[in-house]
Formats: C-alpha cells, sequence, structure tokens
C-alpha cells in the first residue's frame, strides 16, 4: 500500500524526537567520573580535517530527508522497526558503558571549522560509543537504496565518507565507528540473527546427555552450572571480601531452593528441583544471619548480590534450556522452537513434544544481563546501594512477570488468573518501591571490587557443590532426593 502523510510524519513522532529526548537526557547525565577513552594511541596523530565537516554535518538532512521519499507502508514500517531497535540498543549502550571521546582541540581556519566548533557547543565527550552518526547513515543508505535500487553505491559512498568524517573531525574514535556499524549491521540483519539464536537454542534444548560413572550420572548442564556458581560466588568473595560468610550466604540459598522446590514444585520426594525464588529466601535469611554475626552491613551484602545475581541466573538458564525446566508455552514456528529430547522435562512432564513453544530461558537471559548491566553501571557511578537492591527487586520482579506470560509449566499453580510467580513479581516490585523510599546515608557504606587468588579455591569448591546438587543425581536410587527428576 502507498504510504500517506500520517505515515511520514508518525516516523518523526516515533523515531526521531524520542531518540532526540533521551540523547539530550544522556548529555544532561553526562559520562562517570572513571570514564574510558575509546582512542587507540596513534589516534592522538591524525589531525583535524576541517573541511570534512561537511560530511559530518551532512548525516542530519541525508537522515531526516528519508521518510519523505518513502513510497509504500511496508517501507515505512520496516524502517520503525528497524530504527527504534537502532535507538534502543544504542541509547542503552551509551548510557551503560562509560566509554568516552573526548573531542580533539584544533583552531579553527575555516568556515566550516567554526561550525565544528558551534556543533560541539551542543555535544559532549559521552555518547561516543557506538557512534550514531554511522548507524543511521548506513541505516538511511540501506532504504535510500531499497528506493533508489540504482544508485545504491552513491548512498553507501556518502555513508562512508560520513563516517570517515567521525574521525577526521576529531569527535570519535575508530572503535565509535566500528560500533555504529555492527549496531547498523545487527538491525538489518535482525531477522537471520534471530533465526541463528533460535536455532541454536532449539540444538541447546535437545542436547541433553549424560556421562555415567557407576550409578553417578553427570548431566552435560553440568558445565554450565558450575560456570555460574563459581563465577558468580567469585564476583561476590570480591565484592564482600568474607570467605566464611559468602559460603554461608550461599548454601543457605542452595538449601532454600531446594526446599522450595519439593513444596512448590510438587516433588515427588525422589527428585530435587530448585526454585529461583528460594534462592532468593534463602540468600535474604543467609545475609541476616551474617550480617549479625560477622558485624557486615546487610546492605552491603544484599547490594553485592543484587549485582552478582543476574549474572548468576543468565548462565544458570543454559541449565534450565538442556533439563527443559521454566519452559515456555506454545506459540508460532517462528517464535518456537521444536524440542524432541525425551529427558526434557518439556517432552516428559509437559507433554508439548513436537510443538512449537517459546523460548523463555532466552528471554531470561536477556534480560538479566540488561539488568546486570544497569547495576553495574550505577554501582561504576557510586550510586547509594540502597538504589542498587531496590532496583534489582523491581526490574527483576517485572521482567519474571511478563516471563511468566510466556511459560507453559503444567505444574505452576494459579490464583485469581495469575500464576504464583507472577504474584511473586509483584511483591518484588512492591519491595523495591519500599526499599526505595528509605531514607539511606551512601557515605559509610562502601562496596568495592578486589579480586584475589584467595577466593578461587572457594569459588571452585562451591561450584562443584552447586554442580553436584543441580546437575548430578543417582537416577537408579530409591533414596529421597536422589533424583533430578521424577
Amino acid at each position: 500500500m502507498k504510504c500517506e502523510y500520517e505515515d511520514i510524519i508518525s516516523i518523526y513522532c516515533l523515531v526521531f524526537l524520542p531518540w532526540l529526548i533521551f540523547y539530550e537526557i544522556l548529555l544532561f547525565i553526562g559520562p562517570p567520573s572513571y570514564s574510558i577513552s575509546t582512542y587507540f594511541e596513534f589516534e592522538h596523530n591524525i589531525p583535524v580535517i576541517e573541511c570534512t565537516e561537511l560530511f559530518y554535518v551532512f548525516t542530519y538532512p541525508y537522515v531526516l530527508f528519508l521518510p519523505l521519499v518513502f513510497q509504500t507502508k511496508q517501507q515505512v514500517r520496516c524502517f520503525i522497526i528497524d530504527s527504534l531497535m537502532n535507538m534502543s540498543i544504542e541509547i542503552y549502550l551509551q548510557f551503560i558503558l562509560p566509554f568516552v571521546a573526548p573531542p580533539k582541540q584544533f583552531i579553527p581556519k575555516t568556515i566550516l571549522g567554526q561550525v565544528l566548533l558551534y556543533e560541539r557547543s551542543f555535544d559532549g565527550p559521552g555518547c561516543a560509543f557506538p557512534s550514531f552518526h554511522v548507524s543511521w547513515a548506513f541505516l538511511s543508505a540501506y532504504y535510500y537504496s531499497w528506493i533508489y535500487a540504482k544508485y545504491y553505491f552513491i548512498f553507501y559512498i556518502l555513508s562512508i565518507l560520513i563516517s570517515l568524517s567521525c574521525i577526521t573531525t576529531g569527535m570519535h574514535s575508530i572503535i565509535d565507528i566500528v560500533g555504529g556499524f555492527l549496531l547498523f549491521f545487527i538491525c538489518v540483519k535482525r531477522i537471520s540473527l534471530w533465526i541463528y539464536i533460535r536455532n541454536y537454542f532449539e540444538n541447546l534444548s535437545n542436547s541433553w546427555s549424560c556421562y555415567r560413572i557407576g550409578r553417578l550420572r553427570i548431566i552435560n548442564s553440568s558445565i554450565y552450572v558450575f560456570v555460574s556458581a563459581s563465577i558468580g560466588a567469585f564476583i561476590i568473595f570480591s565484592l564482600i571480601g568474607d570467605i566464611s560468610g559468602v559460603l554461608l550466604i550461599n548454601l543457605s540459598s542452595l538449601f532454600m531452593a531446594a526446599v522450595w522446590g519439593q513444596y512448590i514444585e510438587r516433588s515427588s520426594g525422589l527428585s530435587r528441583p530448585f526454585g529461583y525464588f528460594g534462592f532468593i529466601i534463602g540468600g535474604v535469611v543467609g545475609s541476616l544471619i551474617v550480617s549479625w554475626f560477622y558485624s557486615i552491613p546487610h546492605i552491603r551484602i544484599l547490594s553485592a548480590y543484587a549485582l552478582a545475581s543476574p549474572w548468576i541466573q543468565g548462565v544458570g538458564r543454559f541449565r534450565c534450556i538442556i533439563h527443559g525446566c521454566c519452559h515456555g508455552r506454545s506459540t508460532n514456528q517462528f517464535l518456537g522452537i521444536l524440542i524432541t529430547n525425551s529427558q526434557s522435562r518439556v517432552c516428559s512432564l509437559s507433554k508439548l513434544k513436537n510443538e512449537y513453544i517459546h523460548i523463555t530461558q532466552g528471554y531470561s537471559i536477556l534480560s538479566n544481563m540488561i539488568i546486570g548491566m544497569l547495576l553495574w553501571r550505577l554501582w561504576y557511578a557510586n550510586i547509594s546501594l540502597y538504589v542498587i537492591v531496590s532496583l534489582y527487586f523491581i526490574l527483576i520482579g517485572q521482567s519474571r512477570f511478563i516471563e511468566e506470560r510466556f511459560r507453559g509449566e503444567i505444574q505452576t499453580k494459579v490464583y485469581c488468573k495469575l500464576k504464583i510467580y507472577q504474584w511473586l513479581s509483584i511483591l518484588f516490585v512492591l519491595i523495591g518501591i519500599f526499599l526505595s523510599m528509605i531514607s539511606f546515608d551512601n557515605d559509610r557504606i562502601q562496596l568495592n571490587f578486589l579480586c584475589k587468588y584467595e577466593y578461587l579455591i572457594p569459588s571452585i569448591l562451591f561450584g562443584f557443590i552447586a554442580t553436584f546438587a543441580l546437575a548430578i543425581d543417582f537416577p537408579e536410587s530409591k533414596k529421597r532426593f536422589s533424583r533430578l527428576c521424577d
């Protein structure tokens, strides 16, 4: 269908205006005090070439004029989707990553040099990686080439010149340019990228296998459990600094996760499922005990676990994929994966064999990665530890509530049309809101990250304990808790 004026206006309202607002907010916030320059050493020797400001400033009309040449609604729709993806990733990375590209100093000798200095007065060293000039320029070239296919080389040459001008005007580093181009590539190849990710998760979901040592069965998910637990423990050791206290909290968390699985997941008694909310309850109880006996501020312990937990759960979700727990409900072929391995809980418990289901474990990995990066960015900026803990509960609660909408485990209880985990997610959000209202003084409570070799052995030890609990069992045994599944 032919596009109308409303479609063109929607691009400016839905894409360009929100991008401008978020970009200005980032400029107002500014980079953290301990920022990292993206310049290589040799780049400082590249002079500012004033005439290339012509291509640098040309980016704005080049991009803004694009919606006016669209001919069909399909072009408008595709551009909006690509642009929103480009904007979301770009703004998020520019906020999260402590990268800066301080503009190179020079004395203007031409009108274009004066224009460059004037433009710099509205900009700053932050918002450098990835370069929005590059990602928007190539994205525009992609759509100009769609409309005027005969002249595609002209548009891509212009985009290359714009990219080079980012360097020659002293506004960006080479890394910024590469990041902008990779962002463009991800946006226009999003479907191919999704298919690759989907196929990877499908293969992993059907990869359940085991190694037998007598009666002992070691499931191939053990590597993910070990990596998740050991690296997570090492991060927490490095943040808190007390080995015995952290081990006590970790063991308490693991124990309560098992108790939760027995009573909430309806275990037969032979199996030993585990539950995320049990981990949290055990961690909170353990942290209270350790805080009391070891005289460590409770908020310091909670914030350390808030910083580590998204990464622990994110990596641990690969174990869930292999076992088939936390799986999704039925969906279409494009979004879903097909699981046929009879050992997966998808087939053995939920009876969804040969049905396409949502990759909810993948959704969880993505949300945990986003939340984890955000919390570390706030910690890096010396934000109050109370804010970090409260945001953890709020964001994890929101993401888990949405995730549960797409999960399809038949054993999950439902109350008042919401799953029990959705109610718990709401509780998490309320806890986070309550914590955010507490009057805090962060000046006296610091959380430093100090890596020490002495943390390696206890981290590996806890990794083995967690692996034995979550990925090793005795399938022929009739003893209580001897199996991972019935």
